[in-house]
Parts: structure tokens; C-alpha cells; sequence
């Protein structure tokens, strides 16, 4: 019997599992170290569905009253869970490999992060560029820009046609809506249509690789002994 079983994860499924805390850290791990223009090569790097590496899981189920044998944290930026126990309750797997890719994706696509600012995606510079060449490959971070989210992170859309990258990892539904009433406002305007019609039916084939990108993933069993957790 195999000793570690392959599966893979989706990115927003991964955000959404370290937000609730079923995914955490290890008490020895080091502390997230990237800087702003690693997390961005990171992001242009999946937005081109290049790999970004496997990630290493150990399987620990918090609720069937399984501890873990290194120590639990949660990961920085995630949303604070009440209490270590209700910390402990809810993991189901430690992330032995992969804080750094992980927390940077949390950092870049979720709402709820405890971060001062957020990526926004500059969809008019964007247009700009590919205009008239629909899908061609960019550099994504060339059109990333850092700021505080403020209060209506909606603003930032309207007024000066910054997406929050966090709007990116909503529900499609929901992306879909907000865009439309974007592009719907930017069509009243007869000196934005060209732009209005990118954003109507271009602009998804910049954004729809990160609703589908995988992360290929190790996991460990629990059964699995100290020693040879250690050497792997």
C-alpha cells in the first residue's frame, strides 16, 4: 500500500481552506518571507497555467480528535480562529510544504486577509496593451498594482478601472455581475465602447485560469510514523 496519496487542489478551494483554518502550519515552520515581487511572479506564473511546484500535505483530522505532532498555527493573514482549540478542531491538513506559494495566494485572492493592502488588476492599461491581439500572453504583473483596499473596494473598479484581485476569486456569478455593471457603465460613454466590448468578452480569458489552476499535491497519511514524515 502506498504510503502518500496524489490529488489536486484548487487554487480558490485552497484559499477558502486556509480562511477556515482546515488548512494550517506546522509550529516549526519559518515565517513567510516573499516579497511583493515574488508574489506577483507567482501570479504570472499561473495566470500563464505554468506549474508553480507540488505541495506537501500531512493529513491530520482535527475533527475525528487527531492532534498534530509538530504543533498547529494558522497561516499569516488568514482570519483569526476564536481559540487554539477551535484552532485544532478544524484542521485537516498540515502544509509541510507550500507556505509561501499558499499564503500568497491567500494574500492576493481573499477578501477576509488581514493585509493592509491589495492587489488590483489595471483593466484599461491592460486593454491597452492587447487591443485587437485577444489572448495573447502577457505579463500579468506588468498590470498589478498594490494599494489599500479602502472601505468600497468597488470604487477603485468605477473610478479609475482597478479590479481587486479578491473580486477575481468570488463566485463566477457574482465576478460576472460586478463586471457587468462595469462594463454596462462604461458603455453610456461612446469614447469607452472599444473598451466596453474587452470587457464584455476578452477580459475572461485573462481571468478564467484562476478558477480552474490545480495545485498538485502530496498527502501523508497520519498513520504515517514521525521518522519517516522527517526524511521526507
Amino acid at each position: 500500500m502506498s504510503n502518500y496519496e496524489l490529488k489536486d487542489v484548487r487554487l480558490f478551494d485552497a484559499v477558502a481552506a486556509i480562511e477556515s483554518g482546515r488548512y494550517q502550519l506546522p509550529d516549526f515552520q519559518r515565517d513567510f518571507v516573499w516579497k511583493e515581487s515574488h508574489r506577483k511572479s507567482l501570479i504570472d506564473s499561473i495566470q500563464k497555467g505554468y506549474p508553480v511546484g507540488a505541495l506537501l500535505f500531512l493529513s491530520v483530522d482535527g475533527r475525528r480528535g487527531e492532534s498534530s505532532p509538530f504543533g498547529n498555527k494558522t497561516f499569516k493573514y488568514a482570519p483569526t480562529l476564536a481559540n487554539d482549540k477551535a484552532a485544532s478542531d478544524v484542521l485537516e491538513y498540515l502544509v509541510l510544504d507550500g507556505q509561501q506559494r499558499l499564503t500568497s495566494t491567500l494574500m492576493a485572492f481573499s477578501s477576509k486577509a488581514s493585509v493592509a493592502k491589495w492587489f488590483f488588476l489595471d483593466l484599461h492599461a491592460l486593454f491597452n496593451k492587447v487591443q485587437g491581439k485577444a489572448g495573447q500572453s502577457i505579463e500579468l504583473s506588468d498590470f498589478i498594482i498594490s494599494k489599500p483596499k479602502g472601505a468600497h473596494p468597488e470604487e477603485h473598479l468605477f473610478a479609475a478601472h482597478l479590479l481587486p484581485l479578491p473580486f477575481i476569486g468570488l463566485p463566477r456569478n457574482d465576478l460576472r455581475s460586478k463586471l457587468a455593471d462595469y462594463q454596462r457603465n462604461l458603455a453610456t460613454n461612446p469614447d469607452t465602447q472599444d473598451f466596453a466590448n474587452f470587457i464584455m468578452v476578452e477580459v475572461y480569458s485573462y481571468l478564467d485560469i484562476f478558477e480552474n489552476y490545480e495545485f498538485p499535491c502530496v498527502v501523508l497519511p497520519s498513520s504515517l510514523d514521525l521518522e519517516a514524515v522527517a526524511n521526507v
